[in-house]
């Protein structure tokens, strides 16, 4: 792990030899004048040259920690890796993979650590009391390695969870990726060759939105109007673009 000032050189903070434990640090963040991250092994094997080989995710190993911002002062804060966290006022969220990938929740010094979403939980986002979030429909049958049996069973869905009533679908087109802006969740739709969807909050509805195809990522620059990376059907990037999210006044970025 590595800093830099604009314009100056890079200082390490954290390296191969001061790290706590061996793996690969990620999650990188700043909160309350920590720095935060993760150190992840991630359960899969390689032949010599780095060709994967297996993956068992139920041997993923790794820790989450605390420090100071020049790196030192290094304090193990959970006893386990932590994927997608992120905090959310005093409170850090993330996914536990070792307990089904489901939303965790717990203090910034990594006490009262519990489930908070009893689910498959990815991409999630807060608006007040309610959670959306990407997650799975139906029935997965998983083997010893914590992998699914039949890829085909992992159908995504769009999911919101509000703590007094639990968990409704919203959406069942296999979103890929999301964003919120308040009003409308924006997703995209693989079903209809990555095309951009909205939810509407207040009204409950889904409707097409930007028809161009094959969205990769997409980004909220206003209330109205969406930076996007536009990829072909085989989702090689081609091109970027800002449009309103109705697909109105759409301009390519060279």
């Amino acid at each position: 792990m590595k800093s830099r000032v604009t314009g100056g050189e890079e200082t390490e903070l954290i390296g191969p030899k001061s790290q706590p434990i061996p793996g690969t640090i990620r999650y990188v963040q700043i909160h309350d004048g920590y720095l935060y991250f993760s150190i992840n092994n991630d359960g899969s094997t390689f032949t010599e040259n780095y060709a994967l080989t297996d993956k068992n995710v139920n041997t993923i190993t790794g820790a989450f920690f605390r420090a100071d911002l020049d790196g030192s002062e290094i304090t193990q804060i959970l006893e386990k890796p932590a994927f997608y966290p992120y905090f959310i006022g005093d409170r850090l969220y993330y996914q536990d993979y070792l307990d089904g990938k489901k939303l965790h929740v717990c203090d910034a010094d990594g006490t009262n650590d519990h489930i908070f979403i009893d689910d498959v939980c990815y991409q999630y986002i807060k608006d007040g009391e309610k959670f959306y979030y990407v997650s799975y429909d139906g029935d997965v049958e998983w083997d010893e390695k914590g992998l699914p049996v039949n890829a085909a069973d992992l159908r995504r869905v769009l999911k919101i969870y509000v703590p007094e009533s639990g968990t409704e679908v919203i959406s069942e087109v296999n979103p890929t990726t999301f964003a919120f802006n308040g009003t409308q969740v924006v997703y995209t739709n693989y079903y209809d060759s990555k095309r951009m969807y909205s939810y509407h909050v207040e009204t409950g509805k889904n409707e097409a939105l930007y028809l161009e195809e094959y969205l990769w990522q997409f980004y909220w620059l206003d209330d109205t109007s969406i930076y996007s990376l536009n990829a072909n059907k085989d989702f090689m990037m081609e091109t970027t673009i800002v449009a309103n999210i109705d697909g109105s006044e759409i301009k390519a970025i060279e």
